[in-house]
């Protein structure tokens, strides 16, 4: 069974949601491994955060991490769909972590994590594929670089999930007025 989730405005809600029916832009992040569920791979844990404009200084509070358990190979690719909010409408920045636990009382460890931005399309739904490849499995980079292709590169946006200057203080990204 693949897993889904809906992502309204950023706010969380499990389910098989159908986005496709809703009248506002979304991104539906499908994310992907190239490793073995649960052996190698049995946590994603999901941050997101939008921005009121495209020069990343104005971020709403982060929201996460939202958390998705993988105990079956058919749990991948799973998505998780963002719909684009009334204020914070011009990009969504997301950051992928994947854990794995030796046993069910650890807190893991980290294998992977992977950053991205992605604009809000102007109607509709756009996709967008986070694959983790193999040769980055257990690579763990700085804070602003993540592993692609088997090398570090930077971030996008470094800074956006942990630098409180990036974002409009205690202002949730579901807001219908500017601050």
């Amino acid at each position: 069974m693949k897993r889904q989730v809906l992502l309204l405005s950023l706010l969380v809600a499990h389910g098989c949601s159908d986005s496709s029916e809703l009248d506002r832009p979304v991104i539906r992040l499908e994310i992907d491994a190239a490793v073995d569920v649960p052996e190698e791979l049995d946590e994603l844990l999901i941050t997101l955060v939008a921005s009121r404009s495209d020069d990343g200084g104005d971020f709403c509070e982060t929201q996460g991490p939202f958390l998705i358990r993988l105990s079956s190979p058919e749990d991948l690719p799973t998505w998780i769909d963002s719909v684009q909010g009334d204020v914070y409408s011009r990009r969504l920045a997301y950051r992928v972590d994947g854990f794995v636990h030796e046993e069910e009382e650890d807190g893991g460890d980290q294998v992977f994590r992977r950053e991205g931005v992605e604009r809000w399309p102007d109607a509709g739904q756009s996709f967008v594929r986070i694959e983790i490849e193999g040769g980055c499995y257990g690579e763990l980079c700085r804070d602003d670089r993540q592993c692609v292709d088997e090398e570090c590169a930077r971030v996008p946006a470094p800074g956006v999930f942990d630098d409180p200057g990036m974002h409009d203080p205690g202002q949730p990204c579901e807001l219908e007025r500017a601050p």
